[in-house]
Order: C-alpha cells, then structure tokens, then sequence
C-alpha cells in the first residue's frame, strides 16, 4: 500500500511539474528581451565599464589582471549583441544594429589586445569602446543617455 501511495505522489508531482513548465513556457519566446535597453544598460554596461576603467588604471601586474580586461571586452561584446536583441522604437533603426555591431567589434578588439598584453593598445580600444558608446547615446538619447568619460 505504501508503495502505492509512493507512486501516486510521483506520478502526481511529475505531472505538476510538466504541466508547469508547460504554462511556463508559454509566456514567451525563450528568445524576448526582459529588460529595455536602459536597464541593460545600467545592470550591464555600467558595471562592466567601470571595471575596465580600474582595470587599466595601471599595467597589469598579474595573468589575472589581464584576464579581467580581456573578460570585460568580451562581456561588452556580448552587451552589444543583447542590445541588437531589444525591442522598441529605437531599434526598429536601421543605425540601431550598426551602432550596437561597432560596440561587439571594439569590444573583441579590446578583449584581443588584453590577450596580447599590449597595454597601450588596450588603452586605446578602451577609448573606442567609449566612442562605440557615447555615439548611440547621441543618435538614441540625446538628452538622457550618459556620455561616458574616459
């Protein structure tokens, strides 16, 4: 009887949970944007830039100093690629993909000069990805976007 009982309450939990995930899994496609592009901004971007701006204060002194710019180029990169995913009327421009392909670009590009441990470069890709980012500012948001400084 106990085992009975057993599979019953299997049974039933496994159909609750299929039932769910199902539901779930209606809401939305697994590929829509949860967030608009200022809070992408603000949980992404804004953290991700701050680190590389301590992160270059200096020469790197260790692998792992190098690795955090390198990390960062890359998360930026991929910040442009989810921000090519929004949704709204900015990014129905046909400036919106160009603007945010330009950012993965200066993005990887500062990832591959970290890799290489040339710090002037680094430097330098460091400033194309501000300019990445403070000409969409302009073009989307004039008076509300952040001009990021360097």
């Amino acid at each position: 009887m106990k085992w009975l009982a057993f599979v019953c309450c299997c049974a039933l939990l496994t159909i609750g949970a299929v039932s769910s995930q199902w539901v779930f899994a209606q809401d939305a496609s697994p590929t829509a944007p949860v967030m608009d592009t200022a809070k992408l901004m603000k949980v992404f971007a804004d953290p991700a830039m701050e680190t590389i701006k301590g992160a270059i204060k200096e020469v790197p002194a260790t692998p792992k100093g190098w690795r955090v710019i390198q990390d960062q180029g890359e998360a930026v990169a991929e910040i442009a690629n989810l921000t090519m995913m929004r949704e709204g009327d900015h990014e129905k421009a046909p400036e919106w993909d160009q603007l945010a392909d330009a950012m993965k670009k200066a993005g990887l590009a500062l990832a591959e000069s970290a890799g290489k441990k040339d710090f002037a470069d680094v430097q330098a890709k460091v400033t194309a990805v501000i300019a990445s980012c403070n000409e969409c500012h302009k073009k989307f948001e004039p008076d509300t976007a952040p001009e990021i400084l360097p």
